[in-house]
């Protein structure tokens, strides 16, 4: 299998969407190629998420699993979400009332109003016959 061949696959293979037979291809030549073998680790580099779990018995996943259900199950504390509301209407309170500002000081300014008359610098003024 030639490089070109393998690069076009390994999305599918980092993902496990492969037949054996063309798995263990990209792997024979992943073991003998570092260029692929780099484009393999960009590329799973780049992807969002964890990285694609090897393969384990479901004996190594099931405490893992186990510990997930346990904390989901667990109710959210109502205490939580209550002490976080006040300082959220603080902060919009306050990033309201900077927009505000900002847009009186930018609307207020001498520069839109004309307050500047554009006048001719002294060397511009002279008139040549």
């Amino acid at each position: 299998m030639n490089c070109t061949r393998v690069q076009k696959q390994l999305l599918a293979y980092s993902e496990a969407h492969l037949d054996e037979p063309l798995r263990l291809s990209i792997e024979a030549h992943l073991s003998a190629c570092g260029t692929c073998r780099t484009a393999l680790n960009v590329l799973e580099a780049t992807r969002p998420g964890p990285p694609t779990p090897q393969d384990h018995p479901p004996e190594f996943w099931a405490p893992m699993h186990e510990a997930v259900l346990k904390e989901l199950e667990q109710p959210s504390s109502p205490a939580l979400h209550r002490n976080r509301r006040p300082w959220t209407l603080v902060y919009g309170l306050v990033m309201t009332v900077a927009v505000l500002w900002a847009l009186k000081q930018h609307s207020g300014s001498p520069a839109q109003a004309g307050a500047y008359p554009i006048t001719p610098s002294p060397s511009s003024a002279t008139l040549h016959p």
